[in-house]
């Protein structure tokens, strides 16, 4: 039997759009996966099935006790308590250290049981995910990266039947994700997986994809699944080329026996004028040809509406399947872009990290991806360069004007609708020029109307980009891990585009497939470790 059971899921948002219908699907393998593009709906099913959300109509069956759930958001957290309290081993602590000060009760004694060593097993297992903050340091004081660790290990620790893991490695670093693929090996849950991470999505052993027009499954992993899909749009190209040339076909069909037809009245008329034959005939012929002329009108209309439908339908699912499209702003033509310096960073020392001094320069055209581990002070040295945030030492020159996308959204206004945030932000643009990148990236019609509070995590990373890469003058532009939430096509797009970008920027990212396409002209990594270099460049 499925361990996990879903039947005809219906979900509708309170704008009353349908997010998705009669959605079914069974689960009874080690390691499945749900992929689609953004705002199809994946998070919302992925909280159906982990019973945190309820659905319009349909049901879910889940014949265990205790199922893990990771979202992508965190809001319930207490962001200012300890890693002992949110691991919850700080009572236990507290009464280890009022044993050996030598004040304690026997409460003290029943509360530790046999965990004696809870400091030093919670300590191992943090080093094991790269985080060597002492067990006193604040939520709220680790990098995205190392929080999702946390989190997931805290889950991991909880030994579920059942694990939704929704976009699990976001943030996280290369030997974060080798970490995640380990634990959801050697769980004994059976592990379903939201996400747009390639290297997770090639070790599935079935994906379902969730488009407009419902569910699909695909027997296999990602490489499996590309290949299907590959095959399935040649599929759809040659149907609707033969779809097109019979709509052709029948509506000169049409035309044709319409022609015939008032060639035939014509005829009867001149019949009828010469009296060579009798009126009863005449007349008898022309309803009869009336009769043969409607019976080919309607059979004729039969046949263009159903192809007609059969475009229509087929037009969907290319639609649903077809490129998007992200426009980044052009230089203009004709000017030749000046290698200017953009910023110069001397001798910076950074809060937070025990990073060397770092010292480069950015120059125009110039495109740089910083790299390093979570927790190594990326985002600390973007916040420094924005000025938001002060430095231990150092100087930093900026020669351009900034624009930051960070890892929060903080540019998106939620009572915003896409349209205003373009209109807002940028302010020379036309507004039939907003309305053809907001349809590049899927938002066409009285969709452009939507407000921000109703767009997922990659429909918001994807108005930022737009809005980012249309000021005037160009920025520098720093982008702090804007592939996370995208989903594979639209990674695949940014990183195109930031390829042929004609403007400067500074790329933070996890996913080396990405960073790749991007084509990056410098990397700069921050080790933040001591009596280490802590800063390698090199010309790509």
């Amino acid at each position: 039997m499925p361990i996990l059971n879903a039947q005809k899921i219906t979900f509708t948002l309170p704008t009353g759009e349908s997010l998705f219908s009669d959605i079914s699907l069974s689960i009874d393998c080690k390691f499945s996966a749900i992929i689609g593009r953004n705002g199809v709906g994946k998070s919302v099913l992925a909280s159906i099935l982990a019973g945190k959300l309820r659905p319009e109509s349909g049901q879910v069956s889940q014949p265990f006790e205790h199922l893990g759930y990771f979202s992508q958001q965190s809001q319930d957290i207490d962001t200012e308590q300890s890693i002992a309290q949110f691991m919850g081993v700080a009572t236990t602590l507290e009464a280890i250290t009022r044993i050996e000060s030598g004040q304690y009760s026997t409460e003290d004694l029943t509360l530790i049981g046999d965990n004696w060593q809870a400091g030093e097993h919670l300590i191992r297992a943090l080093g094991e995910i790269a985080i060597t903050s002492t067990l006193e340091t604040r939520y709220s004081q680790l990098s995205g990266g190392e929080q999702a660790k946390l989190r997931l290990l805290k889950l991991f620790n909880s030994k579920p039947e059942f694990l939704i893991l929704d976009e699990p490695s976001n943030h996280m670093d290369a030997i974060s994700r080798q970490w995640l693929l380990s634990q959801i090996k050697k769980c004994r849950a059976k592990v379903l997986l939201i996400s747009h991470d390639r290297t997770l999505l090639h070790h599935v052993d079935i994906i379902f994809e969730l488009t407009s027009l419902g569910l699909t499954q695909y027997l296999g992993n990602y490489h499996h699944f590309q290949t299907c899909q590959q095959t399935h749009l040649a599929a759809l190209e040659r149907k609707l080329t033969d779809a097109h040339s019979r709509q052709k076909q029948l509506t000169r069909l049409k035309q044709l026996n319409l022609e015939k037809a008032q060639q035939r009245a014509s005829s009867g008329k001149r019949l009828r004028k010469s009296t060579s034959q009798a009126k009863v005939l005449l007349n008898t012929m022309r309803d009869k040809a009336e009769k043969s002329a409607s019976s080919r009108k309607i059979q004729s209309g039969h046949l263009l509406a159903q192809n007609r439908d059969t475009l229509n339908q087929l037009s969907l699912q290319k639609e649903s399947v077809k490129p998007q499209k992200l426009y980044f702003q052009e230089a203009e033509k004709g000017i030749q872009q000046k290698r200017s310096c953009l910023l110069s960073i001397q001798a910076l020392k950074l809060p937070y990290t025990n990073n060397p001094p770092l010292n480069f320069q950015l120059l125009s055209g110039d495109k740089l991806w910083l790299s390093g581990h979570n927790g190594c002070g990326k985002s600390t040295l973007m916040k420094v360069i924005l000025g938001n945030q002060s430095s231990k030492s150092g100087q930093v020159y900026r020669g351009a004007p900034l624009f930051y996308l960070d890892q929060h959204f903080d540019l998106i206004k939620p009572e915003l609708s896409l349209l205003e945030h373009l209109c807002h932000y940028c302010l020379n643009q036309p507004i039939t020029q907003s309305h053809t990148l907001l349809a590049g990236i899927g938002f066409r019609g009285q969709s452009v109307h939507k407000k921000a509070s109703k767009l997922s995590g990659g429909e918001k990373m994807k108005l930022c980009m737009l809005i980012v890469s249309h000021q005037t003058p160009v920025p520098l532009l720093l982008l702090d891990e804007p592939d996370n939430h995208l989903d594979i096509e639209s990674k695949t797009q940014l990183s195109e585009t930031l390829s042929m970008y004609q403007g400067s920027f500074i790329l933070v990212s996890h996913d080396s497939q990405f960073i790749k396409g991007s084509v990056v002209t410098h990397t700069i990594e921050l080790t933040g470790k001591e009596n280490v270099e802590g800063l390698t460049e090199s010309q790509r």
